[in-house]
């Protein structure tokens, strides 16, 4: 058994958005569809689960200061998104690309990882 599910059992998460109950991040905060946007950027078709503001920037923030737990509920909830989407997308599904937009060497350095490159191999997996 891994540590860190060690110590889950005993020290359960609180939501990262909004500190109650268990977990990564809970059904009240994590975004659903209806907060996704779906946008262009010059020829890419974009997904984002939703505006970076309250709960969702708070548990965003909380996965950048080290709560990989975070990162990976957030992945799955980019992922369900992906799915759906790809059949609006210009090229199929398997010729789409993540493309993780990397942080700074010296955040690196700080945080100990790149979370964006993190989300987008979570999500690529999933």
């Amino acid at each position: 058994m891994q540590l860190s599910k060690i110590l889950d059992a005993i020290f359960p998460s609180a939501c990262a958005g909004c500190g109650a109950g268990e977990g990564p991040i809970c059904a009240n905060c994590l975004p659903n569809q209806r907060a996704t946007h779906h946008f262009r950027i010059g020829a890419m078709d974009v997904v984002a689960l939703g505006s970076y503001e309250g709960s969702l920037r708070s548990a965003i923030l909380a996965f950048k200061r080290g709560r990989r737990d975070v990162g990976c509920a957030l992945a799955r909830a980019l992922a369900k998104l992906l799915v759906p989407a790809s059949d609006a997308l210009l090229v199929p599904a398997s010729d789409a690309l993540l493309v993780p937009v990397p942080t700074t060497k010296s955040r690196q350095a700080e945080r100990g990882f790149d979370q964006a490159v993190l989300l987008a191999r979570e999500v690529g997996r999933l």
